[in-house]
């Protein structure tokens, strides 16, 4: 399975969601109390193509996550995969035709705007190109020439994939995993409970897949924060410091759907380690 660079920085979000967990220790004095805490976590996103439907399940294209986390209170999972049904050429998150639309002729009609603009200066025997008169110019012709396509790929019949369904996942109490950041690499083994419905509704155990995961690598930053806020009577300080790779490359399977089995498949994943202290002064 080929796996596309992740150029988001999913961590910074995770961990401070994290970090505010927080393990109230004895009183270091009569009017402050001290916290610590430390924790790793992983995700995984991934898009599944079944054209044959070697895997039995509703649809032809799997778009799916999982997420787990642990601290010194537990380990915990969720994710969530939605079903579509694709004909070829089309494209299970839709829209894209209109995003392209936008770049490219916003890219063409810039740039014949702009060179009418300056040639109609030079044309008028100018001695220096004014910048602001060649910036409306090229926004009068964007605000006309892009809506205007914009309209006629809506038009026509945008190739959209039918959705079938979201299931959910979930390993709470039957998955685990460990994070080594010296070999950058993350292991996940156990059983994960796939539910239907949701939203309201009685969720319907589906299955229970066996789950065997391995994320490698990725492009790595670290990080540290602190801050401190007071008010009336009080005074309270927070730091924290991590490590997470993202981009990282996705092998092993959930069940029957395997990460690195078809070359058309797409997978990528992250993983980190925190730590973090807090100190509250009451007066």
């Amino acid at each position: 399975m080929r796996t596309p660079p992740a150029r988001g920085k999913f961590v910074a979000a995770t961990a401070v969601g994290l970090l505010s967990t927080a393990l109230l220790a004895a009183p270091v004095g009569a009017d402050e109390y001290r916290t610590s805490g430390s924790g790793k976590h992983f995700y995984t996103s991934w898009t599944e193509y079944d054209a044959d439907d070697a895997l039995g399940l509703p649809g032809n294209v799997h778009i799916g996550y999982l997420s787990g986390w642990s601290d010194q209170y537990g380990t915990y999972f969720y994710g969530n995969v939605t079903d579509f049904d694709c004909d070829e050429g089309e494209s299970p998150w839709g829209g894209h035709g209109i995003v392209e639309t936008i770049a490219e002729e916003g890219a063409k009609t810039a740039e014949a705007s702009a060179q009418d603009a300056v040639d109609a200066i030079v044309d008028s025997g100018a001695s220096v190109i004014d910048a602001n008169e060649v910036i409306e110019a090229v926004q009068e012709r964007l605000s006309e020439a892009v809506p205007a396509a914009i309209a006629e790929e809506i038009e026509e019949e945008i190739p959209t994939c039918d959705y079938i369904q979201d299931r959910f996942l979930d390993g709470t109490d039957t998955v685990t995993f460990t994070v080594d950041i010296r070999a950058q690499v993350v292991q996940v083994s156990g059983t994960l409970t796939v539910a239907g419905g949701g939203h309201g509704e009685p969720s319907e155990v589906l299955g229970t897949p066996p789950i065997n995961l391995t994320i490698t690598g990725g492009e790595w930053q670290k990080y540290e924060s602190s801050y401190s806020y007071w008010g009336q009577g009080y005074r309270y300080s927070y730091w924290s410091e991590g490590t997470d790779y993202y981009g990282g490359t996705v092998s092993g399977a959930i069940g029957a759907m395997g990460f690195d089995d078809e070359p058309d498949d797409e997978a990528y994943g992250g993983f980190g380690t925190f730590r973090y202290k807090t100190v509250e002064k009451i007066r």
